[in-house]
């Protein structure tokens, strides 16, 4: 079987035809290709056929390796006369623009790269790491593009921190059942950045999201309340938890500090799990040490707490948002098992 017969199994291009392969000068497989007897050029702006105008000097687009023999196909573009577009370079359906990589190579080290490093792809491959990172965006990009958004009833909104210095993403995610995907990402924290997701999707699918999980975050519930009004919107019970961890960390920290200036034995120190712990999972030690804190809370609720009145204004004003949990069946953890 013929190089020129494999490739016509698993990469046929419509309007041309491989007429030969060769080797070059660098030991590598060049398949020569031609525009197809009678068929004309697309134009590359408006996508329609056109007369030819004249030829380009030959171009080597990189294909996918075949037995670590690195892969090109080659030829001349033609440049056709179209009479809206005018002079312009005609379409090919194996590569985009003037970019040299073909599409398929252009998956092919997009695949790659979710099983190694872009370096190490790039290594294995003979390539760069910059064509590497080209084929990615490239992939990624053609993607979000022709992405199906339909059938979307859950999502979950959440920020990350990338970078130090309050440098954050916003992440939309889909937490149906059974389909749990990444949707949309951006940069900050802020209004545009999600305002940036709904912009991506039709009326008809924002009207048919039904549930939202957030956390506090002013901007998130502003913009769900304005593109979303019909949608359920749930409080993010991990960040609940977290901000109650902070409220008692805070707490007990200045509590301890306090018991060693007065000269009191400090039984707070080291009890942070003791706290956050469930009954039936403490040691024995930590059980004895809860019994202390016990005593000490019952002093402690009889005083003006300032952390935790503040926890608790806020679960008063988002109450109706934290009560939304019971009716989506706990989604609010999915966000965090996505990431």
């Amino acid at each position: 079987m013929q190089l020129k017969t494999i490739l016509n199994h698993v990469e046929k291009q419509k309007g041309f035809v491989y007429c030969e392969a060769r080797w070059s000068k660098k030991r590598e497989i060049e398949f020569v290709l031609l525009p197809r007897k009678g068929s004309k050029p697309i134009c590359s702006v408006c996508g329609k056929k056109r007369p030819g105008y004249d030829f380009l000097k030959k171009r080597r687009f990189e294909f996918v390796p075949l037995w670590a023999i690195a892969v090109f196909f080659v030829y001349a573009l033609r440049r056709v006369n179209c009479p809206t577009c005018g002079v312009v370079v005609e379409r090919v359906p194996w590569a985009c623009g003037k970019n040299t990589q073909t599409k398929s190579y252009r998956v092919f080290l997009a695949t790659c790269t979710k099983r190694l490093s872009w370096k190490e792809t790039a290594t294995i491959f003979g390539t760069s790491w910059d064509s590497v990172y080209r084929a990615n965006h490239w992939v990624v990009s053609y993607r979000i593009v022709h992405r199906d958004h339909s059938g979307i009833e859950a999502i979950g909104i959440d920020e990350i921190q990338y970078r130090r210095g309050h440098k954050y993403l916003t992440l939309v995610y889909q937490l149906d059942e059974g389909v749990k995907r990444l949707l949309y990402v951006a940069k900050d924290r802020t209004e545009s950045s999600l305002q940036g997701f709904f912009g991506i999707l039709n009326e008809p699918i924002i009207q048919g999201i039904k549930f939202a999980c957030t956390d506090v975050l002013p901007a998130y519930l502003k913009v769900l309340r304005e593109r979303a009004p019909a949608t359920l919107n749930i409080l993010d019970r991990f960040h609940i938890s977290k901000k109650f961890g902070e409220a008692l960390d805070k707490v007990r920290a200045e509590e301890t500090r306090q018991l060693e200036e007065d000269g009191y034995e400090p039984i707070l120190k080291h009890s942070r799990w003791c706290l956050l712990k469930r009954r039936e999972n403490l040691t024995s030690k930590q059980t004895v040490k809860l019994r202390e804190l016990r005593d000490w809370c019952v002093r402690a609720n009889q005083s003006q707490i300032e952390p935790m009145q503040k926890m608790a204004a806020t679960l008063l004003k988002h109450e109706p948002l934290l009560l939304n949990w019971f009716e989506s069946k706990g989604l609010s953890w999915a966000v965090k098992i996505c990431q």
